[in-house]
């Protein structure tokens, strides 16, 4: 176990130093350099055609369409994919029959498909360069789904977005990035998976399962129910969670500096504590971090 450690060491230090480029990089580009680029390449392969009311008129999914608003008629659709660049994307339900989404004070249009049972919510068009420069890059999206509506599937891919999700309900978030920040508020989710360089999470709500890697990891949870796993890989790892007060639960570590305060009696040592039925496993693997487990009142 020591030696897998020193393996994930030796990975995350590599995250950070190319942390430290990009954040040379930005300093570089505020000091007057224009030459630094980045390249996003969405390529999709469109296997259906649904009927979709735009904010254009009706047409057919057998193109990719370029849009500041739309709508898509929610039968058939059970999963939702957004790649995304930079800004925040906010998802809740509303008093609406159809998957709405549409742009706040953005400058230029995004991008929307249906490929069979998935909507896809495009940051912008094909192979796209955008040359860093003082123009703001960032666009907010929202997107208001029906109340009834659950999805089987939420993923987010992104350089650095901010996601916000209210009262939201499904089966899988997957959330990829090199920057996750997330917001969950009021939801009830059965696996959550934060894949990044730097993650931070704040989630309220009920929660089965939490999959975190990165370098920084960040998490602060107000769970109502018994999870069934929390687990947490990376270089620099934070949980403060707050459980039920008859939940029981295991916490497994693996690292050089790892601790554990909780408001919960507890039996064990070294890595391995346990309370009660010790149902719950909250894991724990990197070089250092604090486990916090608080006791809902």
């Amino acid at each position: 176990m020591r030696h897998n450690a020193i393996i994930r060491i030796i990975v995350y230090s590599i995250l950070v130093i190319l942390l430290l480029g990009l954040l040379i990089g930005g300093l570089m580009l505020h000091s007057g350099f224009r030459h630094l680029r980045w390249d996003l390449d969405f390529d999709w392969d469109y296997d259906d055609s649904v009927v979709i009311s735009t904010s254009s008129g009706t047409s057919s999914a057998a193109s990719s369409h370029t849009v500041t608003s739309g709508s898509v008629p929610v039968t058939g659709i059970t999963d939702l994919k957004i790649h995304w660049a930079s800004g925040s994307v906010e998802i809740a339900p509303g008093d609406v029959e159809e998957i709405t989404f549409e742009l706040v004070d953005a400058a230029e249009p995004m991008v929307w498909e249906v490929s069979g049972d998935t909507l896809h919510l495009l940051y912008c068009e094909g192979d796209t360069t955008i040359v860093f420069s003082p123009v703001k890059l960032e666009k907010d999206l929202k997107v208001t789904v029906p109340r009834t509506w659950i999805a089987d599937e939420i993923t987010l891919e992104s350089a650095s977005t901010r996601l916000l999700l209210d009262s939201v309900t499904a089966g899988d978030v997957d959330v990829v990035g090199a920057s996750n920040q997330v917001k969950a508020t009021g939801c009830t989710i059965r696996e959550f998976s934060l894949d990044g360089a730097s993650n931070q999470l704040e989630y309220d709500g009920t929660l089965e399962e939490l999959s975190c890697d990165g370098a920084s990891i960040s998490c602060t949870l107000t769970l109502l129910n018994h999870p069934r796993e929390l687990s947490l890989d990376g270089l620099s790892c934070k949980l403060d969670v707050t459980l039920p007060a008859d939940c029981g639960f295991t916490v497994e570590t693996d690292g050089l500096s790892i601790t554990t305060d909780t408001d919960f009696d507890t039996v064990g040592g070294n890595g391995h504590l346990v309370h009660g039925s010790g149902e719950s496993i909250i894991k724990m693997e990197g070089l250092s971090g604090s486990i916090r487990i608080r006791k809902a009142q």
